[in-house]
């Protein structure tokens, strides 16, 4: 998040000029004193309190920083507030057009919590920005009084750019801390021309304490600039005050003339892991392995630098590795000389990764949904089945809750829900990370890559999602994988193609591989053909606006082996039914955007290949909800994972009253997790409640019907939350999730054969629900309660409400730690 930085405590302001101090209409104040105007409360999730104690370890002692209370016993000079924006921009100068309306502008309120979700890239230089999504439609919060410096705007798609100046003073306190929120705008200081500090949103909406310790530039002439990069992303500064003593809390850039280098050497031999600190909120330090001297791989971490730690990560080593001693090194100064010693002795090898001991058992962990030990996993790639296994491969960040470090996980089940996590299947080159692509078992040796009994299984990824398009391949059955010695096997028309997926075409006996391209700026599907699934030839293109993660998929129409069509899904669950002659796809759906699959959080889905009995079974990600910075995990600070996979589920094309649909259920397997059922027939609503409420708290599979012409409205609660109602008059259903309720007035139901059917999968922390039978399907998130506490179901509504059967089953958790 900056240049150099360690979290210590708040600042107190620092006085510039006397003809500065006037011209930002800047005020002393009593260095104890908090900032003016009634301030709102932050979210309080134990990741942006630095004064709280961490989830698994204590930080390092605090730097010599003097906190405001301590400095009672002596005289300090007296705070100045810099700018707190109540009267305007005063002399601040303004470029562009994203400052160019008044900070005390009144803010609206948010809203609802997944509108507006829209990728932000990394595009600093100094690379301090996760690569992760950001609820842009917020307004920023947890300002002081009514103004501040901010770009929100999102009438223009937050694309608007702007840079605000300040007046140029001189440094006569030893910090200078302020209030920042938002995503990819930044906060700079300049002392004598040149920029010093380069502190960068979080991404995160509301505003966060923190300070620069300017200590080494007393009486030095300096100049704060306030900057919105533009597309999508928006910055919020307030309270800029300047001091010699800090307010609990806050956390202070240190410059890079006051650390040094991050050197640690540690004996390899026999050593499995590198575990270090990690902090969500930490700056990102750019790191190098080494082993014996030459270079194995770069990383980038938050590593926990005088704050408290959020988890502690365990980056598994390449076993091929061969050395005696292993080096980590940061590429710049990062560590406080002071706490040199005592950070180094924080970061180790292990033979084990390191856990801790309610692991899998955390009040906010899934438990039906796979979530990896720890740290960041999205993107299902590759996913195959062989031999009564199902291999799950996804890109996973082992080092942080973000994007970044990418490797290909790997997991291993016999029925889809129990997950094994097994080594990493492909890992980074020295120059290049592996993204997303997908898996095949080639039976026939199309590959000529057997080597013993087991045929080769291919693994298609793209390097760095820039053209070059690899393959990593296994002979052992999926137990290892190596890189294909000839890699990469080709490069797409466009220098931004990714993520191949390979799908036999029987007609012709030939392999096709959809892959993301874009031409003209216009993302689409490009198609290629190949014999040996080595040597690829091109074929067309379907340029429709498509996402990433492209799924070429055949289906039987209502289960009609003579009906096939195919199927084009991507990324953000758009698809398009069609046909393909081994040449082209030809769509015989309208615009994809139109068709979505699954609503809620669901990306990158895939399909398993050779899924037996000709199963089409489909994985996608949660990745936008299951994060770090989100309300979502207030409830359960030490939870040590963000992202995840929704529930497998399998897919068939049907004959629906608005033509051929894809429908989404649970797959069967789910049925094997079931201890207790309740099963209730021709029942009035008004006799649920007394019935519902002998059952006890768990885990639950719920499905219930009724008959169209005699409904009426109604509300069901599980674990004391409303999840689901339903209103008659409308014939509209709303499902119920975090931060309140989720309406969507297009989502009324209409019957089938005069009925309605509604099932609801309810696991801690998420929601999946599924209407008429997988004719709409989607999930919704429940933070910050755990269901074997609460209330297990309860009911209310028209007394009158007939439901011809209601049912209630009970799962066992999947994960060891609580499936007992």
């Amino acid at each position: 998040m900056a240049t150099a930085s360690t979290a210590r405590a708040s600042i107190p302001s620092s006085p510039g000029k006397a003809s500065c101090e006037a011209a930002w209409s800047s005020s002393p104040r009593s260095p104890s004193s908090g900032p003016r105007g009634k301030r709102r409360e932050p979210m309080k999730t134990a990741p942006m309190q630095p004064d709280l104690p961490p989830p698994t370890s204590l930080p390092l002692a605090p730097l010599a920083v003097p906190h405001a209370a301590e400095t009672s016993s002596q005289p300090v000079k007296p705070d100045v507030v810099l700018a707190d924006f109540e009267q305007g921009y005063g002399n601040w100068t303004v470029e562009g057009e994203a400052f160019n309306h008044p900070p005390t502008r009144v803010l609206p309120a948010a809203r609802q919590p997944f509108e507006g979700l829209v990728p932000i890239q990394t595009v600093s230089g100094f690379d301090n920005i996760p690569l992760d999504f950001l609820p842009i439609s917020q307004p920023p919060m947890g300002h002081a009084g009514k103004g501040l410096a901010d770009s929100w705007d999102p009438s223009y798609g937050h694309s608007l750019q702007g840079i605000l100046t300040s007046p140029k003073f001189t440094i006569q306190r030893g910090f200078i801390h302020f209030q920042i929120g938002g995503a990819r705008g930044s906060l700079e200081l300049f002392i004598d021309g040149k920029k010093e500090f380069h502190l960068e949103a979080n991404g995160e909406r509301t505003l966060r304490p923190w300070a620069l310790d300017v200590s080494p530039f007393l009486g030095r002439e300096a100049q704060l600039v306030i900057r919105d990069a533009g597309w999508k992303a928006y910055i919020a500064v307030d309270e800029i005050v300047a001091g010699d003593a800090v307010p609990k809390g806050t956390r202070v850039v240190v410059h890079k003339s006051q650390c040094v280098v991050l050197d640690k050497q540690m004996n390899l031999q026999g050593m499995r892991y590198l575990v270090v600190p990690i902090s969500y909120q930490a700056p990102k330090v750019g790191c190098s392995l080494e082993v014996d001297g030459q270079k194995k791989l770069g990383l980038a971490m938050r590593l926990a630098i005088d704050v408290p730690v959020d988890f502690w990560a365990s980056y598994p080593l390449d076993e091929a590795w061969s050395g005696e001693r292993l080096r980590l090194t940061s590429n710049q100064p990062v560590v406080p000389r002071e706490h040199e010693e005592a950070f180094l002795r924080q970061i180790s090898l292990s033979r084990q990764p390191r856990e801790t001991k309610d692991i899998y058992a955390e009040p906010g962990r899934p438990q039906l949904h796979f979530t990896v030990k720890s740290a960041f996993s999205y993107d299902p790639d590759g996913l195959f089945f062989y031999e009564g296994v199902w291999h799950l491969f996804y890109l996973w960040n082992p080092l942080g809750a973000e994007r970044g470090n990418e490797l290909w996980g790997h997991a291993t089940s016999p029925d889809l829900f129990h997950w094994t996590e097994q080594p990493p299947a492909i890992r980074p080159g020295l120059d290049w990370e592996p993204f997303s692509g997908g898996g095949l078992v080639d039976h026939n040796n199309d590959s000529g890559l057997k080597e013993g009994v087991h045929p080769p299984i291919l693994l298609f990824h793209s390097q760095n999602r820039r053209s070059a398009t690899a393959l990593a391949y296994s002979v052992d059955g999926g137990k290892t994988f190596r890189q294909y010695e000839k890699n990469p096997l080709f490069l797409t028309r466009d220098k931004t193609g990714h993520d191949p997926k390979v799908v036999w075409y029987p007609k012709k006996k030939k392999w096709v591989m959809a892959i993301v391209d874009v031409l003209n700026g216009i993302r689409g599907y490009d198609f290629y053909e190949s014999k040996n699934l080595l040597d690829w030839k091109y074929l067309s293109t379907a340029r429709e606006m498509w996402s990433e993660s492209s799924n070429l998929v055949p289906l039987p129409l209502d289960g009609d082996q003579s009906k096939i069509h195919w199927v084009l899904h991507s990324c953000n669950r758009h698809y398009q039914i069609g046909d393909f002659n081994g040449q082209e796809f030809i769509p015989l759906t309208q615009n994809p955007q139109k068709m979505v699959s699954f609503h809620g959080d669901f990306l990158a889905g895939q399909f398993f290949d050779n899924a037996p009995g000709g199963r089409c079974i489909l994985m996608g990600a949660l990745s936008q909800g299951l994060r770090y910075d989100w309300e979502f995990y207030k409830d359960d600070p030490g939870l040590p994972v963000a992202g995840g996979m929704n529930l497998p589920l399998e897919v068939t094309l049907r004959t629906s009253s608005t033509g051929p649909r894809l429908y989404l259920n649970p797959v069967k397997e789910i049925e094997t997790l079931v201890s207790k059922q309740h099963h209730f027939e021709n029942v009035p609503l008004k006799e649920l409640p007394a019935k519902l409420s002998k059952i006890e708290p768990g885990l639950f599979d719920i499905e219930f019907e009724w008959d169209a012409a005699q409904q009426g409205d109604f509300q069901l609660k599980v674990w004391d939350r409303e999840i689901f109602s339903f209103r008659a008059k409308e014939s509209r259903y709303e499902v119920h999730g975090w931060n309140g309720i989720t309406i969507h007035p297009k989502w009324s139901v209409s019957p089938v054969n005069g009925r309605i059917k509604v099932r609801l999968i309810c696991d801690r922390s998420i929601c999946s629900y599924f209407i008429n039978d997988g004719y709409e399907a989607g999930n919704r998130y429940l933070a910050g309660f755990r269901p074997e506490c609460q209330q297990a179901l309860s009911l209310q509504g028209a007394a009158d409400q007939v439901f011809e059967t209601f049912s209630v089953r009970t799962l066992r958790p999947t994960w060891p730690a609580t499936a007992k």
